[in-house]
């Protein structure tokens, strides 16, 4: 179950990488570095959500978060009692935490499915935003920029011919650049919504393959929790 789970964060690491190699507006050796690099920062923010999830349900049900890890780095410490117990540790980080007389079954299963489901979450969030982005009407088309010459300014800086129509004032300028943007602002506009779609997709598959139910997951957590009385504390 272990290599299941694995699989399926490597498939959607493929994916999100696929979807920065199709927005970034680079080429060649640069094309993938770059993507590299953006997936190497994506993944600890979506191990950060996911830790995030796990504490929330934590100080929700009335326990303690003694410590919160991403990636081996210790966010929160504070002196642990004898016995903390702790999230999944599968995905590169984990929360410590105690709760005064124990913890209900019922409550392990509730933090136990809040670490895949800030995952879930988040990959929502993240794919409608990019579709928003990505689906945002560019603005009436105008005339090329390349063949209209902005003249605003002196007189005696404008050229004696142009080959297209003249802008005379700065307000004409601003509204010739709101109708037709810059190739730049595209691109950015697609490089955010193509980063956003990999966050999403990293997100997701985080959250998937965290409920997987093997040695250490949230879903083994979580189905032991559930095939056991709700009331019952655990040991």
């Amino acid at each position: 179950m272990r290599m299941t789970a694995r699989i399926i964060f490597g498939l959607a690491s493929l994916m999100a990488f696929g979807a920065l190699m199709e927005g970034l507006p680079l080429r060649g050796y640069a094309h993938s570095v770059a993507a590299f690099l953006i997936i190497s920062a994506l993944i600890p923010v979506a191990i950060a959500v996911h830790e995030l999830g796990h504490a929330w349900a934590v100080r929700r049900l009335g326990g303690k978060v003694v410590s919160f890890t991403i990636l081996g780095v210790e966010l929160i410490k504070s002196a642990p009692p004898p016995d903390p117990r702790f999230s999944g540790r599968e995905i590169g980080g984990h929360v410590g935490y105690v709760f005064e007389g124990g913890e209900t079954r019922h409550e392990a299963a509730r933090i136990a499915a809040a670490g895949p489901g800030a995952n879930l979450v988040l990959a929502l969030l993240a794919g409608l935003l990019a579709i928003l982005i990505a689906s945002s009407p560019p603005g009436q088309k105008a005339a090329p920029i390349s063949t209209t010459t902005i003249v605003a300014g002196e007189p005696a800086q404008r050229p004696a011919a142009i080959d297209g129509p003249r802008l005379r004032s700065d307000e004409e300028v601003r509204q010739r650049l709101k109708e037709n943007p810059l190739p730049g602002s595209r691109w950015g506009r697609n490089m955010l919504a193509m980063i956003l779609a990999a966050l999403g997709i990293l997100s997701l598959g985080m959250g998937l393959a965290n409920l997987i139910p093997f040695r250490g997951s949230d879903g083994a957590a979580l189905l032991h929790a559930l095939r056991s009385p709700g009331g019952a504390k655990l040991p």
